[in-house]
């Protein structure tokens, strides 16, 4: 695949210039890249602005983060479990770390989820 029509080293300054993520929509959209090393460069940042790595997450716990479908996962050792939508129908769907990027949909956790926002994501399915 072909790296997206950007400067990846102006992409990345702009990034070393971020404050840390907050909110969800804080998180910048992944890029594909071409090369390895730019991509781990990337993931790099990420991290360092608060994004969660593979190696730190907790079986069976939630989290807020990004994802183009939702801003709450549950890890289970694999990927993450998500409530995903179509046409006001909410059903059950998954999504890989940011770390394990397979071309689809990716989920960059922030912060551990408040029960707050657990319960209200839980009540969509009711």
């Amino acid at each position: 695949m072909k790296t997206m029509n950007f400067n990846i080293k102006k992409y990345h300054e702009h990034l070393d210039n971020q404050k840390p993520f907050e909110y969800s929509y804080d998180v910048p959209r992944i890029p594909r890249y071409d090369k390895q090393e730019d991509m781990d460069q990337f993931i790099e940042k990420l991290i360092k602005l608060g994004a969660i790595p593979l190696n730190n997450l907790e079986v069976d716990q939630w989290y807020y983060g990004n994802n183009r479908n939702t801003t709450l996962g549950k890890w289970n050792g694999e990927n993450f479990d998500h409530l995903n939508s179509s046409f006001n129908n909410y059903f059950w769907d998954t999504s890989e770390h940011f770390q394990n990027d397979n071309g689809f949909a990716l989920f960059t956790p922030i912060r551990k989820a408040t029960q707050e926002e657990i319960s209200s994501e839980l009540n969509k399915i009711d």
